[in-house]
């Protein structure tokens, strides 16, 4: 997969935009309460997880990670037991947790599942409503 020339700035890069093979996914955040709250994909599918030279915190490195395939389970690992290399997935304590810290990582595994469509008008809550809690199954939503 190439999405941009990592020598330059991804804003002027771009090779492949996200929706041309996630438009499905891209459809479904568009509305969504994360999107209205100002996240972008890149927030939790790309987040600085990669530690070169400081560490900003538990969850937070300093350099954006390029793994884009997320495991939601709450015992996936994104490194090494040793911490030296990366296992190839990213995962919800780096995924969700910079941003939802006071939280674990079985919170975030159990509301990963739908959060691309959760907040919409028609998948489960009315507009403006917002419920924190379990996730719940949408028609036509993952």
């Amino acid at each position: 997969m190439t999405c941009h020339d990592p020598h330059k700035r991804a804003a002027v890069s771009v090779k492949t935009k996200c929706e041309i093979c996630h438009s499905k996914q891209v459809a479904d955040f568009k509305g969504s309460r994360m999107e209205k709250s100002g996240v972008k994909w890149t927030d939790c599918h790309m987040p600085p997880a990669t530690k070169s030279a400081e560490s900003f915190g538990k969850y937070i490195g300093d350099i954006k990670t390029h793994i884009v395939k997320m495991d939601s389970r709450a015992n996936a690992s994104m490194f090494t037991a040793d911490g030296k290399f990366a296992s190839g997935i990213m995962t919800v304590d780096f995924g969700c947790l910079r941003c939802h810290g006071s939280r674990d990582k079985a919170w975030a595994a159990n509301n990963a599942r739908g959060i691309h469509t959760r907040g919409r008008w028609g998948h489960g809550e009315p507009p403006g409503r917002i419920v924190i809690g379990p996730p719940r199954e949408f028609p036509g939503g993952s």
